[in-house]
């Protein structure tokens, strides 16, 4: 049986991914870690589901 760590669970690697960094409102930080500390994530995994959700919803191909 394989060991946890190596099964793969939907998570990218590093070296599957490509940094993408944005600049947003001040007023939208306390907000988004408000919403990041109710769904018991962080910003990145937080905001990567927002992108997947809003892609999906533009019905672009491969929003996974």
């Amino acid at each position: 049986m394989q060991k946890n760590a190596t099964l793969k669970r939907g998570a990218y690697s590093r070296a599957e991914c490509v940094f993408i960094g944005a600049w947003v409102p001040e007023a939208w930080v306390s907000r988004l870690d408000l919403a990041v500390m109710t769904e018991d994530s962080d910003r990145s995994k937080f905001l990567r589901m927002a992108l997947r959700e809003k892609l999906s919803r533009t019905r672009t191909k491969d929003a996974a």
